[in-house]
């Protein structure tokens, strides 16, 4: 049986110790928690509502803008790390993928502020956001009901439980990222499920509610080469995970059984 997820991310926080929090970088794969901070986003959604010059992009029906038109990367694209993302996002809405994305987010090289975390001068961020293609397979058994009940602000306490699809792509997403990364203390993936109502679900309007995931990765360095050298670690690992888990599911070998909460329960 499937351990239930808000129990699994009060253990899975409690096994990292004293001194060390779930919601910062560990220089490891590791899970955020609950996002509480925007309220319940819309897919598809039309443009930022801090910043109307944001507007969504349908990349699976228009693959081809996805090297032009990512706001954030573009300038930077001369590097390959930057060219390894947008093949990335050109698989995951691709016509063979069993995925997609609906946002992606980068802030360059900038003056590392947790030397704590890694000593390196210097660290870049990247997001990208994403769901199981068949909307309906990301939708909460709990949608109606959610409705109704007031929500709370622990990122650790889903204010509905997640898809059992949802669940596994976070459970599978963790322990294959953990091992992938698991050598490297200058590259940190991590993982945050995200409310969503989705509008190409099945149903009335209070039947649509779900998840996305997050996966939010940093890359440090002494030097802006460095540092995307990383963040091409980063989306490598990401590339890697979702061929993986396709094949999973080609295969019929999705695996459902929960993670024992150390955060390296895979052998090498």
């Amino acid at each position: 049986m499937i351990q239930p997820i808000t129990n699994w991310l009060f253990e899975t926080k409690a096994s990292l110790g004293n001194g060390r929090s779930l919601f910062l970088p560990t220089m490891e794969s590791y899970l955020i928690g609950f996002s509480k901070d925007s309220g319940v986003r819309h897919h598809p959604w039309t443009f930022s509502e801090t910043d109307e010059t944001n507007k969504y992009l349908d990349l699976r029906n228009n693959v081809g803008l996805i090297r032009t038109s990512l706001e954030d990367f573009v300038p930077f694209s001369s590097f390959t790390s930057v060219q390894q993302f947008y093949s990335l996002l050109e698989w995951i809405n691709g016509p063979d993928s069993f995925f997609e994305s609906n946002d992606c987010a980068f802030r360059p090289p900038m003056e590392n502020g947790q030397p704590n975390l890694c000593p390196k001068k210097l660290v870049a961020y990247g997001r990208v956001m994403v769901f199981l293609r068949n909307v309906q397979l990301n939708v909460s058994p709990e949608s109606n009901a959610a409705f109704s009940r007031k929500g709370n602000v622990d990122p650790r306490v889903p204010d509905f439980t997640p898809s059992r699809d949802t669940e596994w792509l976070t459970r599978r997403s963790l322990e294959i990222l953990t091992r992938l990364l698991s050598s490297n203390d200058a590259v940190c993936v991590g993982i945050e499920l995200v409310p969503v109502l989705y509008e190409g679900a099945e149903g009335d309007h209070e039947s649509k509610l779900g998840y996305e995931v997050s996966y939010k990765f940093w890359g440090w360095g002494d030097s802006t080469d460095e540092v995307f050298e990383n963040i091409g670690l980063a989306v490598t690992a990401l590339f890697r995970l979702f061929k993986t888990l396709e094949a999973e599911v080609l295969a019929g070998q999705r695996i459902e059984t929960p993670l024992d909460c150390t955060l390296s329960v895979l052998e090498p």
